[in-house]
Parts: structure tokens; C-alpha cells; sequence
């Protein structure tokens, strides 16, 4: 960590921004410097905080107790305290959990001496880092820790524990493996301020080596992280229940199971405070055993920081000599020799020891080789510890590019994530402490955050998803909480059994709390199916069209297409073709293989009766009900074929099936291969192009599945279903049985009800519906009064106006149609709709409403609608007749005396209407000859003072044209201004000049004598006729 407990005080309250429809709630609050979480397998939640206690959390409530305080013996100073817990796999069981922390100086030097006193504690002191088991007291349910059972698994002593050299980079994180091996990661123990080769360094006392902490070789600083024989920068392997390294671990020491090579697991890390584990990767037993891959949050120095993918024992992560994907210059120019590594060729000039990095070398897809710095030529031998460097999946921060790892002809280069062909992609981000790594497997949660990595970065506040592909590499980063929005989070966690992600925050609210990231209900989508109807003669195509669905969240939404004819479709915009069917199994009898036995009688538990496969009852898929379904059990005697149909007195021409399955029984109850037979009088053959949806898939032990089966037209006097029976009986179920022909007279119109169903990811569905009729047409309809484009006059009282029609249908009679008038006000932007009128002749009353500045028509409309569904709507629209009974033509307002000292004048001519085909000439007299000026316009009325006189239109003002006032060539109070009101309405540029509108005018001019340089004149007001 980069001191982020001593930034955690100065983090300011912020609130998160999430992606839509997540929330963060408080889970429970009053902590003090909390730094993880986990949770039980039954959802409890365990928190530890910084000081070196452990709270259990149940149901949102925070015990009164500590579940574990190990306050007195925790050194709690800059980043160091009790920074990791784990519970064991079997924690409800063996009540087991596992802690990880920084021992106070004084209690590590002096507990079990007369020196040693509860209450000292001596921080700043180099020390020791420590992991210890507990066992929890069962007869409380695991909810307090019984201390008689504390077992130092690491650390037991000075020489046997994780070097503690600086005010950082110590203890992290704790976590099992899949194969039940306790996973540790410990930072460098060097120096997070200055480069740290093993001299004395600030920030330290440098009395470990003294102390007997650290290893003679050990006294190398960050390059520490690169020995293998040290604990310090490392993942470890231990076993749970001793503390030693795991015999499978890569550098294992069968002679010195606790010596630190013994526990490596992967090194070169320099703080990797947190890490997690990707599921469905690892195995738990075997030649292939393995913990699963491990994502670490490895805080940088001062060039990168990173998340890493340790796939494999034994990898090495690169620090100190590299930072990120490339090397680390200040490291890089200051090596240290690696006292478990002789050179081979040492004396004279070539030192005795290699250097750590004469042992590492970058990435590449060539063939790797480590020359001796003595002696270029000569390779290191392998039974050195050689090393290839694993970069990080994304490298990012101080301003740099986030960016991920790339090879050019073999060699290793990097490539920022938001450029073309970065194997890790998304948008650049900045930060500067990875803080938090979870897996997110909550089925609340959307695509893309589900099945998702969650990581967090302390001092940017944001939250991240991270996508991985099938073979679970990291593919694409996604923002999840915004920079600097996020708050301060320093841990994450997913919830057992609900997935959903936990985290620890600094920021929101201004003080540590545990929140919980929530999916709030999903709004519905919206179902849009098109076209609204269809029609044809049959068979008719349509291509229907559902894509333009949405959903409010950007969510995919599944499809699901119910053609009214026993068909159905789940693709989003499928072609479907509509036949004149008849479904005709009434009108056959049943036959079966199983009436040609002896008894031809079923013998199985279902009904005896073989009319239950036609009397329209479908139980739902998964149904166990025996008595709705007939069974052809008969003790196997039918043979390795069994058939069921209906025959028929005269031929049919045959094109589909409609076969629901029975109950699957234990021993049969289904074919295990199936086709359509068709009987011509003479034989049997199989029908031609059987389509099967959804596709056919034998036993495999759903009862009561519906299918569709669809062929080539067939004639004949029989059809049935056949094949292989399924099972150790030899037996199939028939819940429902259907057969459709073309019909024999001339084809009838048949009405399809299509209905379109969408579903998002969490269930929420909508629902639209479109028409289809075959050999049919839609009604013709023309409304013949009132006609579209009429008028209503602005009389005292409302008027009655008849409501009548021309009606024709080619298929139907005027008693097979239906009508429905509706009159609608339409006012302004909103409508006032009236009851329906299903008279195909009738009458409605017109209320006179309009010429009073607002917009007001009436829309008269007439929907006729067929036998088979199919519909036509008319409308014709009226509006008031201002002209007819409405306001007349009005002038006020006061016009300013132009230089002159003559008063400009406003006048009109004509009606405001288009109908009248003559112009509203709005005339202005007594201006200023040979000036410009222009006519201003708009919906309201002002009097305010505007350029040394009144502006008598309101705001906003709309200018036409500007003209010459013609007139005198020398000044003279004979120049006029003429506008055409009904010309300019005609031309169209304002479509806002809608009748009934009332309009204020007036006129300005250029008058450079007088104030201001302008005049204006009076105004009028009018209303605008049809």
C-alpha cells in the first residue's frame, strides 16, 4: 500500500455514481479502520479492521463483541496492522479461521518476559509479520473465538517470520485455493519512498538483520522480492495445518518444510495487498492439482501500477527490475547479487554471485536465454533458478497510458488498451492503488457485470469490471463507478449466495462503512412488433420485424414470436409463412400400433382413454399428471416400431402435425427417433421436408413438450406419428395430438392473432401483438361528413354534425363488419378523446373552442374492422373558422414619433385566412421615406419600453423579411410598409401559425435621426382563420 490509511483520513464525502439501476446501501457502520471483508457459506459477514479486530455482521447487524481481538498484539502504524482473514472451507464445521498481521515490536520482543506489559506498544521499529489459526467455540455457533486454540502457522519466532524492514509492504491478503492450500501474499518489507538495495533507508530503523529478522542474503532490500529463499514478495502455499510449504510448490524443500523456498508459490511482487481467485479454474485433487488462478492487485512504485494473472507456479512477476510491462530504470541501474546464486565462472573479474538480474529476463515468444554476464556466450545453467518475466494483464497510472502487453516479431512491447488490437481493451483510466479484487457471480446483476471481475483502485475511487473469455484470460475493462465518484474503496467481496459485490469505503459519507451493491428492479422492456397487419392470400409470407424492441437499461432481450397458428419463432425478426389450415383431428378416428396387439388396450398407469389426445387440455411442460396423457405401454410386445394417428374418410391434403408428449416414464414414454407417415390408400411413406420445432430431442425426461411438425403437402386417407419407441419398454406418451389440412370448400379469410414477447436477462417482459388475415382484404372507408379539411364556425352554441361513411368489404358483408367512431379534441399538445361510438351512422357535437390565442381542432375518426380481424381507420380533422363568429382584427399599443414628428400608423385589409384565396395586408403609413424595415411578430403581448418607445410584441420576436419604405426621395413622412400575412402563411416557414393562433404585429424601421436610430409603430392583434 502507497500509506492509504493515512490518505483514508483526508478522503473526501462523495456520493457513487453507478451504472443505471445500482444502488449502494449501508450494510452496518461504526467501524474503526476497517480494512476486509468475507463471508461465512450461510451469508454472516465478517469485518476486520486495521487495529486487529474481527466483528461478526448478522443480518446487517454488527455484534457487540468482537468475534477476534488481537488489538494487543497487532502493531497498528501507517499501513501495517491486521490486514488479512480468512475462513476456513469448512469454517460451519471445524469453525477455523486464518489471520494475517503485523506484530507490535514489543510484544514480539518481549511477550512472555517480566518485560513485557499489555499496554506498551513500540511502533516504527522493524519487526515481524505473522499468520495464526484460531478455532472459533461451536457451541455458540462459531460466533466467538476460543483463544486456547491459537497456532502460529508463520512466525512463530524472530527468524521464522516475514520480515517487517519499512512503514509498508508487509502482510496482505489471505485466501484458500481450490485445493484447500492456504494462500498468503506478502509485499517486499523495502522502502515505498527511495530506491531500498539493502542500505540504510529513512522510514526504518534497520535492525532487522541485527535482530536476526532477516537473513544475511536477505539484505538486499526490494530485490528480496526476486530470492526465492525469502518470504518477502511473494505468493505463499501453505498447508492450513501446519504452516508449512505444500509439497507440490515449486521450490519445494522436502528437508526444510517451513524454510520460506518451501512456501513460494510465485514472486516478484511488490505489494500485492489484494488478490482473489477466478472460479472454474485449478483442481482440488490429482496430477493436476492446483489452488486456481490468481489475480493480484500489486500496488507500483512511481511509474505503474497493476493487476496481474498468476496462472502457474513458480512465475515471477518481475519486481524490482521490472515495474509494470517494462523495466524499472532506477532498479534496473542498481542490481544486487543473489548469495544463492555462485556464478560458475567466479574469480578474477567475475564476481562470486550473480546478480538478480542476470536471472530474470522479459517475455517473449522466442526461445528465452540467460547468457553469463562473465561470459556472454556461455548460458547460466538450468540448475539455477532462471526466470521469464509475467507481465500484468494491464498496466496503469501517474499519468502514463493504461496499456496492456504485446509482442512484435517475439519481443515483448505494450499497446494502450483503447487502441486497435489491444488483447485487453477498454477506455483509459488513471489511479495509483489497486485496493480491492473480487469475483462477481451475482445472477441479479446484468450483462456485462455478471461473472465479472470487480477491482477497485484506493486514490481514483473507481470501481472496474474486468470480462474474461472461455479460457478465462481478461479481455475487456469496463468503468463501473466513476473516477473520484466511487469514494475510497479498500476492499471487495462478494456475497456467498447472492453474488452480489460488497466493499468497504472511505468516501461515501465521509467515514468507513461496509456497503452493498444492489440491482434495483428492472424497469420492463418495450415490445415493438411490426407491421401492424398483414393480409393475403394464403399462403402468405410476412417478415416480421421485432428488433426495434428496447430495453431501458441497454439490456439483450430474448425473443419470443407466437404466430397464432400452433408456430412459434424465438429469433427477433423472423419470415413466416400463414397457410389456410383446417385443423381436422375431430373429424378422424384413431389409430395405433397399439390396437393391433393383444389386448389393444394400453397396459402402462396412463389414461386407458385415446380421446384424451384430442380434447384440447395441454398440461404444462413438466406436468407428472398421468391421467392427461395416453401411453402405448404394452409390456414391449410392439416392437422396435410404434405409431399413433387418425384416419380419415375421404383423402386430405396433409401439412402439419401437432404433437405434445405425454409423461416420460423411467422406462419409455417417447420415440427415440420420430418422423410423419402418410397413408395414400395404398401405402405408407414418410412425409417430405418434416421441419421439427423446436428440434425433436428424444428421452431426455421432460414430459409434456409441445412440437410443431411441418412438411411438404401430402394427400392421403391416414397420417400418423412414428418411429423408434424410447426407453427399456419400448412405449411413447401422446399428451395432444393435432393435424391440420388444407380445407376442401374455397379458403375462408382467417384471422391470425400474432403475438411478440420480450424478455429481459432478469424476466421482466413486455408484450405486443400485430394482426395477419389470409385471402382477405381490410375494409374501404371514406368518411364523407364532415370531410377532412373542414371547418367549425365560432357560433354561441355547440353544433350537432352527422357522422357518415362509405363502407365496402370484398370479403365480408355489412353484418360481418364492426364500426367505431371516436371525436377527439385535440388542445394545444394534449387530446380530450370521447367514449366510442360503435354505430356505423351516427352524429357528434361540436363545442365552438378556439380563436383565443391557444390551438384547438376536432379529429373525427372511423375504425371498421372485418370477420377475420383485419382493420381500416379514417380520420378527418376540423378546425375553427376564426373568420366565422371569432375576434376581429384589433390595433393597440402606442407607436413612437419618428424624427419627423409624425406618428407611424398600423392598418389591415382582408381576412387572416388561406381559405379566402386574398391577401391580410398588414400596412404601416407616416414612416420615414426611404428607410428599411421589417414587420416583428408573435404569440403574446408586451408594453415595455424598447428603444425610446414600446415594444408591444412579446417574447420571443420572429423578423420577417425586411423592406423599403419607398416614399419621398428626400425626407419625408410619405414611406409606407406593406405585408402580406396570409402570403408569408402560406409559404410555410413558421409551422407554428396554426389556426385559431392568436398573432401580435408590429413594425420597425430605421430611422437614424431619432433615438435609439429606430422606429417602431402600434401593433395588431388578429386571430388566425383556416
Amino acid at each position: 500500500m502507497r500509506q492509504l490509511f493515512a490518505l483514508a483520513a483526508l478522503a473526501a464525502p462523495a456520493a457513487a455514481q453507478w451504472p443505471p439501476n445500482f444502488a449502494d446501501t449501508t450494510v452496518a457502520s461504526g467501524w474503526v479502520r476497517p480494512v476486509g471483508l468475507t463471508f461465512a457459506a450461510d451469508g454472516r459477514m465478517f469485518v476486520w479492521e486495521k487495529g486487529g479486530r474481527v466483528w461478526l455482521v448478522e443480518n446487517g447487524v454488527k455484534a457487540a463483541q468482537p468475534f477476534l481481538d488481537l488489538a494487543e498484539e497487532v502493531g497498528d502504524w501507517r499501513d501495517h496492522g491486521l490486514l488479512g482473514f480468512a475462513l476456513d472451507p469448512q469454517f460451519l464445521v471445524n469453525g477455523r479461521v486464518y489471520v494475517s498481521y503485523v506484530v507490535d515490536w514489543h510484544h514480539a520482543s518481549h511477550f512472555g518476559t517480566p518485560q513485557y506489559s499489555a499496554s506498551a506498544d513500540e511502533y516504527f521499529h522493524d519487526t515481524i509479520g505473522r499468520v495464526t489459526r484460531f478455532e472459533a467455540n461451536a457451541g455458540d455457533g462459531f460466533r466467538s473465538i476460543d483463544y486456547a486454540t491459537r497456532s502460529v502457522l508463520l512466525g512463530e519466532d524472530l527468524a521464522h517470520a516475514l520480515p517487517i524492514c519499512h512503514q509498508s509492504h508487509g502482510v496482505g491478503a489471505l485466501a484458500f485455493g481450490v485445493d484447500g492450500t492456504l494462500l498468503v501474499s506478502t509485499g517486499d518489507s523495502a522502502s515505498y519512498s527511495e530506491l531500498d538495495i539493502g542500505a540504510t533507508v529513512s522510514g526504518s530503523t534497520n535492525t532487522a538483520l541485527a535482530d536476526g529478522i532477516l537473513q544475511p542474503k536477505e539484505a538486499v532490500g526490494a530485490w528480496r522480492a526476486q530470492l526465492v529463499d525469502s518470504l518477502c514478495g511473494k505468493l505463499l502455499r501453505l498447508d492450513p495445518h501446519s504452516g508449512d510449504g505444500v509439497f507440490d510448490n515449486p521450490f519445494f524443500d522436502s528437508a526444510a518444510p517451513r524454510a520460506p523456498r518451501s512456501r513460494v508459490w510465485a514472486l516478484g511482487l511488490r505489494n500485492p495487498f489484494r488478490f482473489a481467485l477466478i472460479p472454474g479454474t485449478g483442481a482440488a485433487s490429482g496430477p493436476q492439482r492446483h489452488p486456481g488462478w490468481i489475480v493480484v492487485g500489486d500496488v507500483g512504485w512511481n511509474t505503474h501500477e497493476e493487476f496481474s494473472l498468476c496462472r502457474a507456479a513458480g512465475e515471477n512477476f518481475g519486481w524490482p527490475l521490472f515495474e509494470g510491462l517494462d523495466l524499472q530504470p532506477a532498479y534496473a541501474a542498481a542490481p544486487a547479487a543473489n548469495l544463492d546464486a555462485p556464478n560458475p565462472l567466479a574469480g578474477g573479474s567475475c564476481a562470486d554471485f550473480l546478480n538478480f538480474s542476470d536471472l530474470l529476463v522479459q517475455e517473449t515468444t522466442l526461445s528465452p536465454s540467460w547468457p553469463n554476464p562473465c561470459d556472454t556466450l556461455q548460458p547460466l545453467p538450468t540448475s539455477l533458478r532462471l526466470f521469464e518475466h509475467t507481465r500484468p494483464f494491464v498496466e496503469y497510472g501517474h499519468g502514463g497510458l493504461a496499456s496492456t502487453g504485446t509482442f512484435n516479431a517475439g519481443l515483448a512491447e505494450r499497446i494502450a488498451i483503447d487502441a486497435a488490437g489491444a488483447g485487453v481493451s477498454g477506455a483509459q483510466f488513471d489511479g495509483a492503488s489497486p485496493a480491492g479484487v473480487a469475483w462477481c457471480s451475482s445472477l441479479s446483476y446484468p450483462a456485462p457485470w455478471r461473472n465479472t471481475l470487480f477491482v477497485a483502485d484506493f486514490v481514483s475511487g473507481w470501481l472496474k469490471s474486468v470480462e474474461l473469455d472461455a479460457n478465462f484470460e481478461p479481455r475487456v475493462l469496463r468503468d463501473f463507478g466513476a473516477p473520484a465518484r466511487a469514494g475510497r474503496v479498500v476492499a471487495l467481496a462478494a456475497h456467498p449466495l447472492s453474488g452480489e459485490i460488497h466493499f468497504i469505503d472511505y468516501g461515501v459519507g465521509g467515514a468507513a462503512s461496509v456497503r452493498r451493491l444492489e440491482w434495483a428492479a428492472s424497469d420492463a422492456p418495450d415490445a415493438v412488433a411490426a407491421p401492424a397487419q398483414s393480409f393475403g392470400p394464403a399462403p402468405l409470407a410476412v417478415q416480421f420485424v421485432g428488433s426495434a424492441s428496447s430495453d431501458p437499461e441497454q439490456q439483450a432481450l430474448a425473443f419470443h414470436w407466437d404466430f397464432g397458428d400452433g408456430t412459434s419463432s424465438d429469433e427477433p425478426d423472423p419470415l413466416h409463412v400463414f397457410e389456410s389450415l383446417e385443423d381436422i383431428s375431430a373429424q378422424g378416428s384413431i389409430v395405433a400400433r397399439l390396437f393391433e396387439l393383444t389386448p389393444p388396450t394400453p397396459l402402462g398407469a396412463g389414461n386407458p382413454d385415446p380421446e384424451v389426445i384430442r380434447d384440447g387440455e395441454r398440461p404444462a411442460v413438466g406436468s407428472q399428471d398421468v391421467a392427461r396423457q395416453f401411453d402405448t405401454a404394452h409390456g414391449g410386445d410392439q416392437g422396435a416400431f410404434d405409431w399413433i394417428g387418425y384416419a380419415f374418410a375421404a383423402p386430405r391434403t396433409f401439412r402439419r402435425v401437432q404433437f405434445q408428449e405425454g409423461r416420460h416414464f423411467a422406462t419409455g414414454g417417447w420415440f427415440d427417433a420420430l418422423e410423419v407417415q402418410v397413408f395414400d390408400g395404398a401405402q405408407w411413406s414418410a412425409v417430405d421436408g418434416l421441419a421439427i420445432t423446436p428440434a425433436y430431442p428424444g428421452g431426455n425426461g421432460l414430459s409434456f413438450e409441445t412440437f410443431v411438425l411441418e412438411f411438404a403437402p401430402r394427400v392421403g386417407t391416414q397420417i400418423r406419428i412414428a418411429g423408434v419407441p424410447g426407453g427399456a419398454a419400448g412405449f411413447i406418451s401422446i399428451g395432444e395430438l393435432r393435424v391440420f389440412a388444407a380445407p376442401l370448400a374455397p379458403a375462408a379469410p382467417l384471422r391470425f392473432d400474432v403475438t411478440l414477447r420480450v424478455v429481459d436477462p432478469f424476466g421482466n417482459t413486455d408484450q405486443a401483438s400485430v394482426r395477419v388475415s389470409t385471402d382477405n382484404t381490410p375494409p374501404q372507408v371514406v368518411i364523407t361528413s364532415p370531410l377532412d379539411g373542414g371547418t367549425y364556425a365560432m357560433v354561441p352554441s355547440a353544433q350537432t354534425l352527422p357522422l357518415t361513411a362509405q363502407i365496402a368489404d370484398a370479403e365480408h358483408a355489412p353484418g360481418e363488419l364492426t364500426c367505431a367512431w371516436r371525436t377527439t379534441l385535440v388542445h394545444d399538445d394534449h387530446t380530450h378523446p370521447e367514449p366510442l361510438d360503435p354505430a356505423c351512422a351516427s352524429s357528434t357535437v361540436i363545442t365552438p373552442l378556439g380563436c383565443d390565442g391557444e390551438a384547438y381542432a376536432y379529429e373525427i375518426e372511423l375504425t371498421v374492422t372485418d370477420a377475420a380481424g383485419l382493420s381500416t381507420r379514417a380520420v378527418s380533422r376540423l378546425e375553427p373558422d376564426c373568420c366565422q363568429g371569432g375576434p376581429a382584427p384589433q390595433i393597440y399599443c402606442t407607436a413612437k414619433v419618428n424624427s419627423l414628428g409624425c406618428t407611424p400608423a398600423i392598418s389591415f385589409s382582408g381576412l387572416p385566412s388561406l381559405l379566402s384565396g386574398s391577401p391580410f395586408e398588414i400596412r404601416c403609413d407616416n414612416l420615414v421615406s426611404q428607410r428599411t424595415g421589417l414587420l416583428m411578430y408573435s404569440y403574446s403581448a408586451a408594453n415595455a419600453a424598447f428603444l425610446g418607445g414600446f415594444r408591444c410584441v412579446g417574447a420571443p420576436a420572429r423578423r420577417t423579411p425586411p423592406h423599403d419604405t419607398a416614399g419621398s426621395l428626400t425626407p419625408a413622412c410619405d414611406g409606407a410598409l406593406s405585408f402580406d400575412f396570409n402570403a408569408w402563411r402560406q409559404s410555410g416557414p413558421d409551422s407554428s401559425l396554426l389556426s385559431g393562433r392568436l398573432v401580435h404585429v408590429q413594425f420597425w424601421q430605421r430611422d437614424g435621426a431619432a433615438s435609439f436610430g429606430a422606429g417602431l409603430s402600434d401593433a395588431l392583434v388578429f386571430v388566425l382563420c383556416p
